[in-house]
């Protein structure tokens, strides 16, 4: 290794080491892959993501206040919905320029990767901005009404129900409530991370959908009075490390340095300790030998940061201590994991023998994982890779840069290897090879997204691999070559380390933050240090062009769209054009001798690269990464039914024969996606309908069957599915009636009831997946019927037959005759007035049922009898005149 010495001070350094502005625009910088499947367009970027320049007048209103102002003209001038934000930070950075980081909101909740860098010079002016809002938002929330929130109780039963025990939590589990984006609607999620031991240390990051507290995703997460002494260690080596800064408390020596404020621990048993200064006692089991590599080489990496011209305060930047934690029973753990101001470290060996705490570029680029989630980038713990491909890109920035960043750090720090750019070779294992990476272009990245997309049984590229493009770029400015036909003047380590500092630094980090704008933030960087005509800032600009990211928009509003990209080799560019997922050769439509142009879009999602030419306007370099615009075609007008006929149903639209549309439904309610049951090149379509309630659209599409259009006015389709059969009753018992009926188990059935003769609404009174269910009945005649229901509860079928069950209540007692009148007889008996009630009477010595002669809601009644001897009774009725409860006593007069 070459000694730090000998070499320039002024450099810098910036989570896992390997893997076990504009209305109805749609622009896509960031390719990824069409991700959306069978839902209408999704807007991915209506204002560019990285904007620089005098975007504002002088002020000298508050930071906030011009932050609020621009954005209220930015929705005034491009006819966009006001947004609602938040300020989350505001900081002077080194520029002297304000920064203001906000992050939008919408219904008061935060929105998931739509955060906001705004950077106001010391005139008032914002001279540039980094990240994007979502301007359709109220479009793409998943549920109207924001769900009623739940209780921090109710959350953590939800999780351990998941786990399926109770943990004991070694850290307050924090919960917190974010519209989170699940394929092009915004959902309701709460995302809690938790932290316990069971026995074994864990922590997972849990999302759940707000309205019920069902699981979405989760993510294991691999977390990673006293005296100042000097002393020594054995390394994995068996070289000596000196000197070893340590403490010293009661003649007990530990790896703790109070000047580089960081620590080293056996997981949880505590600090690494010895009983003199030289720590030379490993155990093979106590790892010792790792913790001294790794307390070394950490403490060379946060010195280096500490000096000129970083001057950084500790990987938070805010003094914090830093715990390096070597994993117990980690011999088989060749790996480290890091988060903010920590890391844990795996001892298992590398071919060489040695963990990865030997290698001080893999420390470095640990650390460097610190960094960059303290300085905004978001990292695995929120949204992985696994369930949402497209945050790859943040997962890539932070392993390429946090390569760069281990690759520079071996260069100026002393370790036992010679610098190269490779990670971790001094263990006997190169984990991977920064200047040939297994993925070099932007172009190559985004073909394998676009691969997995296409077929989900194949693997996404791993974010180790996406930061090849990063750590390719970075070598050619360092070191200089030829790459893709463009050559690259270097510019050295001492300078590329300055460039890439300021660009994780000084608040140019946004959350979700992609490849396009952190190469825009490495342009920026380099021109503010080096000036914008610099060789510096020439270099860098071709080794990002080399690696494909130099194609961006700069304005877009309709059919008007203009280009700027990066430097080729000449000075002649032919912009060139063709649909989206075409394979024919693009189609140049403009040449030109600038880096930038506007041209015409068209309608459709297309492609558009850019390629050097010679005079004769023949390519004479490969095309550029790909930039995909989207002018979405007009919705389809008029969508409606023509015709039913049973479960055939016909639709029609206004539009053009020959252009190719797409119909698409889906289960009215539900939170699955659309799907396509038609395709046509007419205007009009029948369809096999579903049995159930679904919504039905009609949309505009390309040949490879994708929305290019935005979608029709929904059409709903009612098709209930035929009565269950032979429904009856099984068994009663009191109160409590079985019923049975035949259909199919699995199926979602409801049983419902009315009152005999009412017209009020069926009464929902149980819900069943089997053929049977019993439930209690209440007193009076009521009508039970079963019917097959949805997964909302509505009703999806025909009513069955009808079941009359009879619950009589009890008599009515005391019945009397209170007074008499010649054939006027009063009765009276006790009851509940309000309630219905009916005289009835029968000849003494007749078998037939008694007749009703009166009604009545009083406890007492007034008839006339017949010359003879009548039985009378009295009995309860309902609102229809059905008697409900059993005879009274009989009362018998004789006249």
């Amino acid at each position: 290794m070459k000694s730090a010495k000998k070499i320039l001070s002024a450099v810098l350094l910036s989570v896992s080491l390997v893997t076990s502005s504009f209305p109805w625009v749609y622009a896509n910088t960031e390719n990824t892959g069409n991700n959306v499947k069978s839902e209408a367009i999704q807007a991915q970027e209506v204002i560019p993501s990285f904007i620089s320049g005098n975007l504002t007048a002088a002020s000298d209103k508050t930071p906030k206040q011009i932050v609020e102002q621009y954005i209220l003209q930015e929705a005034q001038k491009y006819q966009l919905p006001a947004i609602q934000f938040k300020v989350t930070e505001q900081f002077v950075n080194s520029l002297n320029r304000t920064v203001v980081k906000t992050v939008q909101t919408y219904n008061g909740v935060p929105v998931q990767n739509s955060d906001r860098n705004y950077f106001i010079n010391s005139d008032g002016v914002i001279v540039y901005i980094v990240g994007s809002y979502v301007y359709d938002i109220a479009d793409r929330v998943s549920l109207a009404v924001k769900p009623a929130e739940m209780s921090q109780d109710s959350i953590l039963s939800a999780i351990e129900r998941d786990l399926g025990f109770k943990p004991v939590y070694t850290e307050s589990p924090k919960s917190q409530l974010l519209l989170y984006p699940v394929y092009g609607k915004y959902n309701y999620i709460y995302k809690v991370s938790i932290k316990f031991k069971n026995p074994a240390f864990k922590s997972y990051i849990y999302y759940l959908y707000a309205s019920n507290l069902s699981v979405f995703g989760k993510n294991n997460q691999e977390l990673s009075l006293e005296e100042p002494a000097v002393g020594s260690g054995i390394g994995q080596s068996g070289a000596v490390k000196q000197p070893l800064k340590m403490v010293k408390d009661n003649d007990v020596y530990y790896l703790k340095n109070t000047v580089e404020n960081l620590k080293t621990i056996h997981e949880l048993d505590g600090i690494y300790s010895e009983n003199d200064n030289n720590f030379d006692t490993d155990t093979g089991l106590n790892f010792q030998k790792d913790a001294v590599d790794a307390h070394y080489n950490m403490t060379n990496v946060i010195n280096f940061f500490k000096g000129a011209p970083f001057y950084r305060n500790g990987n938070d930047d805010n003094g914090s201590e830093y715990t390096i934690e070597i994993i117990k029973d980690s011999g088989n753990v060749f790996n480290a994991f890091a988060d903010t101001n920590e890391v844990r470290i795996g001892a298992g060996k590398g071919l060489a023998g040695k963990s990865v705490a030997f290698a001080v570029d893999a420390m470095a680029h640990e650390f460097t994982h610190g960094i960059l989630k303290s300085e905004g980038l978001g990292d695995s713990s929120d949204g992985h890779f696994e369930f949402n491909p497209p945050l790859t890109e943040r997962l890539s920035l932070h392993e390429g840069i946090s390569d760069v960043f281990g690759t520079i750090c071996e260069y100026f720090l002393p370790s036992e290897g010679t610098p190269d750019w490779t990670i971790a070779e001094d263990t006997g294992t190169i984990l991977r090879d920064c200047a040939n990476p297994v993925i070099d272009t932007y172009n190559e990245y985004n073909r394998r997204i676009l691969e997995c997309e296409n077929d989900r049984s194949l693997k996404y590229p791993k974010p180790h691999e996406g930061g090849g493009v990063i750590t390719k770029a970075a070598s050619l400015m360092a070191m200089g070559g030829t790459f893709k036909n463009v050559t690259v003047n270097p510019i050295g380590m001492e300078k590329l380390a300055e460039i890439f500092y300021h660009a994780i630094n000084d608040g140019n980090m946004v959350y979700d933050m992609k490849f396009s704008q952190f190469a825009a933030a490495l342009v920026e960087s380099s021109e503010a240090l080096y000036g914008a005509d610099s060789a510096e800032v020439n270099s860098v600009r071709k080794a990002l062009g080399a690696v494909g990211l130099d194609l961006r928009i700069v304005y877009a509003s309709g059919p008007s769209l203009s280009l700027t990209w990066l430097p080729l080799s000449g000075s002649h560019y032919g912009i060139y054009r063709r649909e989206k997922n075409s394979t024919a050769e693009p189609v140049k439509i403009l040449e030109t001798t600038n880096t930038k142009e506007s041209v015409q879009a068209i309608p459709g999602s297309y492609d558009y690269f850019i390629a050097a030419i010679d005079a004769n306007g023949n390519r004479v370099s490969e095309f550029s990464s790909p930039l995909t615009y989207t002018l979405p075609f007009a919705a389809p007008q008029n969508f409606h039914i023509t015709n039913r006929t049973g479960l055939e149903v016909g639709f029609g639209w206004e539009g053009t024969i020959g252009t190719r549309y797409g119909v698409f439904r889906k289960l009215q309610g539900s939170e699955t996606l659309f799907e396509k049951c038609a395709e046509t090149t007419n205007t009009t379509v029948s369809v096999t309908a579903l049995y159930g309630n679904y919504d039905y659209y009609v949309a505009q599409i390309d040949e490879n069957g994708n929305i290019v259009s935005t979608s029709s006015l929904l059409v709903t389709v009612s098709t209930q599915y035929p009565a269950p059969q032979n429904f009856h009753i099984t068994n009663r018992s009191g109160l409590i009636i079985g019923f049975g009926w035949t259909g199919t188990s699995g199926t979602k059935y409801a049983i419902y009831r009315q009152a005999q003769g009412s017209t009020a609404p069926l009464e929902k009174c149980a819900e069943t997946t089997s053929t049977t269910v019993s439930l209690s009945t209440i007193y009076g005649n009521y009508n039970y019927y079963v019917a097959q229901i949805d997964e909302n509860g509505e009703i999806s079928s025909f009513l069955s037959n009808s079941v009359l069950v009879n619950t009589e209540y009890p008599a009515p007692s005391n019945f009397h005759i209170t007074n008499r009148s010649g054939l006027q007889i009063n009765f009276s008996w006790e009851g509940t007035s309000g309630a219905r009630y009916a005289i009835y009477k029968v000849a003494a010595d007749s078998t037939e049922l008694p007749e009703k002669c009166i009604e009545t809601t009083s406890t007492t009644a007034t008839v006339y009898t017949l010359i003879g001897s009548y039985n009378f009774y009295v009995a309860q009725i309902d609102e229809a005149g059905n008697r409900i409860s059993f005879l009274s006593q009989p009362v018998t007069v004789n006249s």
